[in-house]
């Protein structure tokens, strides 16, 4: 499994750096692919495939970033 912290990290520069960007350029690719906006829409109106496919998405995307980051090289 992948180190959490790096994950973590990578995360949060997605959210607070790519996101915004696309923000402006995008909004209503943003709102798609906003995790916060996929949790309210869960809480408001009840399962949805959107919202699911949206944060197991970020779940993913996070944990292969982690794996990928923290992957050690091999000593020569």
């Amino acid at each position: 499994m992948g180190n959490s912290a790096a994950a973590l990290t990578g995360g949060y520069l997605t959210l607070l750096g790519v996101l915004p960007v696309v923000s402006n350029v995008k909004p209503e690719i943003a709102e798609k692919l906003d995790p916060a906006a996929s949790i309210v829409t869960l809480a408001q109106h009840g399962a949805a495939v959107t919202p699911i496919a949206v944060i197991t998405g970020w779940v993913l995307i996070s944990t292969v970033a982690g794996m990928l980051i923290t992957r050690r090289r091999a000593v020569a």
